[in-house]
């Protein structure tokens, strides 16, 4: 017997929920303690040599000074930092993997991602899950040593998570539009042209808003710099598209086929998976603002591709029962009794998409989920608080940062 999944409706930008065969659940608990020398690596976007600047405006290299801050003990060995760039008003899906020490992957564990981190000067106004940094608050001395937001994930079946950063700044203003995005910012003088948001994940999250609170931490920090458009952005044909899944990460080693494009992957009864496409145009190049769809039966999930074209949804199971657990992660599926998911995504108006398929089967039963401890920084005027626990709330009359 093959068990069929329902899908639920669009909740938020890039951010959905799959309920299945059961009511919609909310997100997945807490597990165990916090994560010690922990790793992250940015999935999406992906960043790299070809798409960032490695030199800022006074020929400092980017990550020399990143190297200088871990030997300052502020940071753990091997931080990534990353300086890349998107258009004023533009939306980035910003999706970690996060792995332990010993390389397996962080599974259902809340992770902090720190927005306008402090010290970063950042001046950007960003929204993410509802919630704004303050209006360019870098410019501030006493909200430049703080972070102007902290938003709190909780890692995924594979050790993924994800955030959707909105920019909400005027898309008249920014840096000038680089020729390429390997060129450092072209700042004024003055800095009244500098709008940048910088960002950071905190996978430790006891102490991370101490000056070497993420000295045990193996992360990524990336400043993006927005732009206002010189022109108008070139119309992309996208007659026929193409979708390449970028999360969950499989290969022969953890997929149960080797097919051409199909992937296929065991996971265990109750969990969340981040999926994540990265769309073309007909030209092979990133497509943004595209409409991209997941169908099941007669219900549709839309999510709308950022601005480097990465298309991301959440969804989370809501079985009691699965499948026998596999012999391994590449053992073919049994054909009898099968609790599964199949994902092909397409976008809308295309006359036709060529997409990686995605095929997930749910084994075991619900992992139980342990409360664990966690620590928020709240704010009144001029006076800062941390308040540590399950579940922490800010005193009254203060504000979560």
């Amino acid at each position: 017997m093959f068990t069929r999944n329902k899908l639920t409706t669009l909740v938020a930008v890039s951010t959905l929920l799959l309920a299945l065969n059961s009511a919609l659940s909310g997100s997945a608990s807490a597990a165990g303690t916090s994560i010690v020398d922990g790793n992250a690596q940015l999935l999406t976007p992906l960043l790299d040599s070809t798409n960032t600047a490695a030199i800022d405006k006074d020929g400092n290299d980017q990550q020399r000074m990143a190297d200088g801050w871990v030997k300052n003990g502020w940071y753990g060995s091997g931080l990534v930092y990353q300086v890349t760039y998107a258009p004023s008003g533009g939306l980035l899906n910003m999706t970690y993997h996060v792995t332990d020490k010993s390389g397996a992957p962080v599974v259902n564990k809340p992770v902090i991602l720190r927005v306008g981190k402090g010290y970063s000067a950042s001046t950007s106004m960003i929204r993410v899950d509802g919630r704004n940094t303050d209006q360019r608050g870098g410019k501030g001395a006493l909200s430049n040593k703080i972070d102007q937001l902290n938003i709190t994930h909780n890692t995924d079946y594979f050790g993924n998570v994800t955030f959707s950063l909105q920019n909400i700044d005027e898309p008249t203003v920014g840096v000038p539009q680089p020729k390429s995005y390997t060129d450092a910012p072209d700042i004024s003088v003055d800095g009244l042209n500098d709008y940048h948001t910088q960002t950071l994940l905190a996978i430790n999250n006891e102490n991370f808003m101490d000056i070497a609170g993420q000295y045990s931490d193996h992360s990524v920090m990336t400043s993006i710099y927005y732009f206002k458009h010189d022109s108008l952005p070139s119309t992309q044909v996208a007659t026929r598209p193409t979708l390449k899944l970028v999360a969950p990460v499989l290969n022969s080693t953890n997929s149960f086929t080797t097919a051409a494009g199909v992937k296929g992957a065991y996971v265990n009864v109750g969990s969340s998976v981040v999926i994540a496409y990265k769309v073309l145009d007909d030209a092979g190049v990133a497509l943004p603002n595209a409409n991209v769809e997941i169908k099941n039966g007669a219900t549709t999930l839309t999510a709308v591709s950022d601005s480097m074209g990465y298309a991301v949804f959440t969804i989370q199971d809501t079985h009691t029962k699965g499948e026998a657990k596999p012999a391994s992660l590449t053992a073919a599926p049994a054909s009898a009794g099968a609790v599964a998911l199949s994902v092909t995504p397409k976008v809308v108006g295309a006359s036709s998409t060529t997409a990686d398929a995605l095929e997930l089967h749910f084994f075991g039963t619900p992992i139980a989920a342990k409360a664990t401890s966690t620590t928020i920084t709240c704010a009144k005027g001029k006076t800062f608080v941390k308040v540590k626990g399950i579940n922490p709330k800010c005193p009254k009359g203060y504000t979560k940062k």
